[in-house]
């Protein structure tokens, strides 16, 4: 017998048969009824409307393989989550060409775990291949719901660093109850508040959407609220994906504090900016760009913040970018899929 683990919800251990005809179906279904699978079946017409995500595996006779069902399943497979291969046992007749089927379907169906069974075919080996997709299957849901918590894991942290901001700004206002001066006071308390926006900015849930510039403005705040001018960001693009937001937010920052302790930030008249601009090809590419600041020079060694920003910006865009160490200021580009970065990838404005 096969027991279900206990973090697998009654639906995710179930196997759907698709065939047309009801005596293959309730062959199969009498071959699996000595195991705790769940077994349903449904006709080849009834696939397009099912939520197919959420079951253990799919079992189509080759009667079922239609053009018309081939694409409905390569459409749910294509709907799957990062985390999903939907395993997909196909049993086929014994004077069909397995390699030829296979080819097919492994090109129509990128994202599934694909397994064939000539007929007619013992029941051991039926149930031996059933067994192999639900192991791998359940291998699969055991790493959603670790997704599952750990996002949630993040969200209380979060939440608890907020609060310790918080708990800190309370203590400083106290504090300014003593001989303090305020509008110096004043600044730090700013500076505080901004700290907790850039962070709350650097985590958001999977169902958040935030924009390159309001991304940028919220990490300068804590740094050139005394002259923000200094700092321009612009962007032409949707809003960013979550994953894309908290990458680049990090890299920015990265960015923002090279430039304020050796860059063009370090001196009053510098001045740095930031664009993400969709090119004429529908890719999108960052820019930074600093001026006026001290003579700029080639590192000897690639430190940390350049290896961070490298790889980083490689997991987001799939190219490094490219550093330029002008004498008149540092610069940075990185181009990439718009599919990578942005909720909705639009019409580009840039010739």
């Amino acid at each position: 017998m096969n027991r279900r683990p206990a973090f697998c919800a009654e639906d995710e251990f179930s196997l759907l048969v698709v065939s047309p005809r009801t005596a293959d179906a309730e062959v199969l279904k009498a071959v699996l009824a000595g195991t705790d699978w769940r077994v349903e079946s449904i006709a080849p017409d009834a696939l397009g409307d099912r939520d197919v995500n959420g079951i253990g595996c799919l079992i189509l006779s080759q009667e079922a393989l239609t053009d018309t069902l081939r694409a409905q399943v390569a459409e749910h497979l294509r709907d799957q989550a990062s985390w999903s291969e939907l395993p997909v046992m196909i049993l086929y007749a014994a004077d069909q060409d397995g390699q030829q089927i296979e080819g097919l379907l492994r090109a129509e169906w990128r994202r599934a775990k694909v397994i064939l069974l000539r007929r007619p075919v013992r029941p051991l080996d039926f149930l031996a291949g059933v067994q192999l997709a639900m192991a791998g299957r359940l291998r699969q849901f055991s790493i959603r719901d670790q997704l599952v918590r750990e996002q949630e894991l993040r969200r209380e942290l979060n939440h608890r660093v907020k609060n310790i901001l918080a708990t800190v700004r309370a203590i400083g206002n106290m504090t300014l109850r003593k001989n303090i001066d305020a509008a110096a006071f004043s600044d730090y308390s700013d500076r505080l508040a901004a700290l907790a926006a850039l962070h709350e900015a650097l985590h958001l849930s999977p169902d958040e959407v935030i924009g390159f510039a309001d991304l940028c403005t919220r990490l300068t705040l804590p740094y050139l609220e005394d002259d923000a001018t200094r700092f321009r960001a612009a962007t032409d693009c949707p809003p960013l994906q979550p994953e894309a937001a908290h990458t680049l937010g990090l890299c920015i920052h990265e960015l923002l504090t090279n430039a304020i302790k050796y860059g063009a930030l370090s001196v009053p008249e510098g001045r740095a900016e930031a664009d993400l601009m969709l090119e004429a090809d529908g890719r999108v590419a960052l820019l930074w760009r600093e001026s006026n600041g001290p003579p700029v020079a080639a590192p000897t060694r690639r430190g940390y913040g350049t290896r961070f920003l490298a790889s980083s910006l490689k997991s987001v865009f799939g190219t490094e970018p490219a550093l330029t160490y002008n004498r008149s200021g540092f610069a940075l580009q990185v181009t990439g899929p718009a599919d990578r970065l942005l909720t909705q990838p639009g019409p580009s404005t840039r010739g």
